[in-house]
């Protein structure tokens, strides 16, 4: 996994995708956005809100 995520990230970057508002993102913040938009990593994804995580869920999976 570490090694997907590797070249995940990799590609992300090469893409241009590790910048946002002018500030080079974080390993850990460009997996987030990654994951956001429906990639598969090993973070957990978690809200305040359950019914808010719940409808992002049900929008990346339709």
């Amino acid at each position: 996994m570490r090694d997907y995520e590797r070249d995940l990230l990799l590609n992300a970057w090469h893409q241009g995708y590790g910048y946002e508002n002018g500030r080079k993102l974080t390993d850990f913040e460009l997996l987030a956005k990654l994951q956001h938009h429906g990639a598969a990593t090993r973070l957990i994804d978690v809200s305040k809100k359950y019914v808010s995580g719940f409808k992002v869920r049900l929008q990346i999976t339709n």
